[in-house]
């Protein structure tokens, strides 16, 4: 796979200035000392950028190198915090199947990623069905089919049921990933009995960190199948037989950060989200997306 031609540089300059201002605008304010009502809220979204221009034949998957986002230190287990992922992306297929197909997972941290506590945690977030009626976020996370939906290949790394796959402690080191499609099996006419096919599309979750360096687990094209037996005009369109789209965006996601919001005197309106860490060099975010 060849790396494109898109000028990173100038994407993650974009997203390290947005982030940057969205961090100032939450550590900046100053809430008067009484309110006259104090509502909990939760802050979320994303910070990304979209590149086009690539060609349609760079579709045998994506890598890249993002940076580990730590663990904030307001993040005490709480079960509604959430800051994933990390600079990552949404790999969806070339065709359009209609209905919700993609894997859009990486590294993260909070309560509730992949339904546990995570510290620094990998989720495949692997999505096939519209509302994830299919979602498999590790070997033995997910919903549906999607608990059973990724399976382990490496010998040498064990994925933990809770995605805890980094160091506690670790903030800022560069993590290589990555999905490749390999044609471990061939695909099948039908499935589950069924007269919708199975592709042989396995795609394949690669790493390359200090210690390990190789696949980690695969997807089963029966995980993207299995949805088009009740959704028949997807069959065949799903990421188990069509390759991946190469234009993708790029962005840091956010859940349920903590937050307040204020109505303050002479009918002000006040509003802060709790400080995140992020990093401070525009280097560390993201590097050689291919």
């Amino acid at each position: 796979m060849k790396e494109s031609n898109t000028s990173v540089t100038k994407m993650v300059d974009i997203l390290h200035c947005a982030i940057g201002m969205a961090g100032w605008l939450f550590v900046a304010s100053v809430f008067p000392t009484q309110a006259q009502t104090l509502t909990s809220i939760n802050l979320g979204g994303y910070l990304g950028v979209n590149y086009t221009g690539v060609a349609n034949t760079y579709n045998a998957g994506y890598s890249m190198y993002v940076a580990l986002l730590g663990r904030p230190q307001y993040a005490y287990y709480s079960p509604s915090f959430e800051a994933s992922l990390e600079i990552g992306t949404w790999m969806g297929p070339q065709c359009n199947p209609g209905i919700y197909c993609d894997i859009e997972g990486g590294p993260g941290v909070g309560g509730g990623y992949g339904n546990h506590w995570c510290n620094h945690g990998f989720g495949i977030g692997a999505v096939a069905g519209n509302g994830f009626t299919n979602f498999a976020n590790g070997t033995s996370s997910g919903n549906g089919v999607g608990i059973y939906g990724a399976a382990q290949i490496s010998s040498c790394l064990l994925y933990p049921p809770r995605l805890e796959m980094f160091r506690n402690g670790s903030k800022g080191q560069l993590v290589g990933y990555g999905y490749l499609a390999l044609p471990l099996l061939p695909g099948k006419a039908t499935t589950d009995g069924v007269n919708v096919p199975t592709g042989d599309h396995w795609w394949t979750l690669f790493f390359n960190t200090r210690n390990f360096q190789g696949p980690v687990a695969i997807l089963t094209p029966h995980f993207y199948s299995e949805v088009t037996k009740a959704n028949t005009s997807a069959a065949g369109l799903m990421l188990d037989s069509c390759w991946a789209g190469p234009n993708k965006s790029i962005a840091n996601e956010s859940h349920s950060v903590p937050g307040r919001e204020y109505d303050g005197p002479e009918g002000v309106f006040l509003a802060r989200g709790t400080r995140v860490f992020r990093h401070q060099s525009r280097d560390q975010w993201q590097h050689r997306i291919s």
